[in-house]
């Protein structure tokens, strides 16, 4: 071969490098430009996603809260927890839903116990402090429901000494819980008369002095009471030749003044007021027949102090007592119109002396009412 031909040779092998490789850096290139062009796309659509669930989270939101106000406006407990249990896992650390949530577990529970339904009311108070554990009004709704139960248990089987202690411990917590009162009442009221029957004079007194003290015009508890107090205190020979004092009441309609005699002497002049015209206090000879240092009339729902009942007016006792006060406002009636009718009945005294008349007066005492 010539050296011309060689060099020749030479010349176009170089050449077929060079373009190989140059074919090798356009692929690589085009390559890297989808590549990179795939990655923006997939990137375009990721944030687009995101965006998206952003804003479907938002959209649920605002239907949770249209369906809670909804709930509100008919006052639906269940929606309105339903909703807020929803929107609670949409935002876990929102301490007012948390509240909201606690809040309507324990108006759950209070619902159900209501209704008598203990062990639904105990689950939604304990639900309620399973969102809040310092939900005090749930914890004491518990333990309320827990003695109410075993003071119930007790006053079934006549255990009165272990019913008084545990409700007294729930009137001491809450008065206005369930009856308690009236419950509380009773079981003093039977352990007295146990005592009473058993020959304990001295606890029984004090059982049916503490059944007064729950209600002051139950007549059973102050009749028993005033039997055992003289039982317990028998007349002495002084307070023999005391009570042979003739005492007596006159009520006189026409002056509006009521007279007190101590073997015919006038010991005591009272201002009073007495029934209204179509309300007239009835006129006849009565005798004194109750006596409550704290009267409640229920039909005028009126408190009435130093109550001394004289004669029944239908279902309605009449008697003394001082200007009475209306119970939930404490607006004092008729003051300043002594001396005139106004009364629905009853023969109205100051404070003072109806104080005087009350501690005057015993049971029995003759009382004429007259024009």
């Amino acid at each position: 071969m010539s050296v011309w031909f060689l060099t020749l040779q030479r010349i176009w092998q170089t050449g077929l490098v060079i373009i190989m490789g140059l074919g090798l850096v356009f692929v690589l290139g085009l390559g890297l430009m989808l590549t990179l062009a795939g990655f923006s796309e997939t990137s375009a659509s990721l944030r687009s996603g995101l965006t998206s669930s952003s804003l479907t989270t938002d959209q649920t939101k605002i239907a949770m809260q249209a369906r809670y106000e909804q709930a509100q406006a008919v006052d639906d407990i269940t929606l309105m927890l339903d909703t807020v249990i929803k929107l609670r896992a949409l935002q876990p650390d929102d301490k007012q839903l948390r509240a909201e949530q606690a809040q309507l577990y324990y108006r759950q529970g209070l619902n159900w116990q209501k209704t008598n339904r203990f062990e639904a009311a105990r689950h939604s108070f304990n639900w309620a402090l399973s969102v809040q554990p310092d939900f005090s009004e749930a914890d004491e709704a518990i333990e309320l429901i827990e003695l109410y139960q075993a003071g119930i248990e007790q006053y079934r089987y006549a255990q009165w000494a272990e019913a008084v202690a545990t409700f007294k411990l729930i009137y001491e917590i809450d008065p206005a819980y369930r009856s308690v009162n009236e419950i509380l009442y009773s079981s003093y009221f039977n352990l007295g008369i146990t005592q009473e029957i058993g020959g304990d004079l001295t606890e029984a007194l004090k059982s049916y002095r503490r059944a007064i003290e729950i209600i002051p015009n139950a007549p059973e508890a102050i009749q028993n009471a005033e039997k055992i107090a003289l039982k317990l205190n028998p007349p002495t020979s002084e307070s023999s030749s005391e009570e042979n004092v003739t005492k007596r009441v006159v009520v006189d309609i026409s002056d509006q003044r009521t007279y007190v005699y101590e073997n015919e002497d006038l010991v005591f002049e009272f201002v009073v007021s007495t029934g209204e015209p179509g309300r007239d206090t009835a006129i006849g000879e009565y005798e004194i027949q109750s006596k409550i240092p704290m009267a409640y009339a229920s039909t005028w729902n009126l408190d009435m102090p130093f109550w001394l009942g004289i004669y029944w007016a239908g279902p309605l006792e009449n008697g003394f007592h001082a200007v009475p006060t209306v119970r939930h406002t404490g607006e004092t009636m008729w003051d300043g119109y002594l001396g005139q009718r106004v009364s629905y009945g009853c023969i109205i005294l100051s404070m003072e002396d109806a104080e005087i008349l009350y501690d005057w007066a015993e049971l029995a005492v003759p009382v004429t009412v007259q024009l």
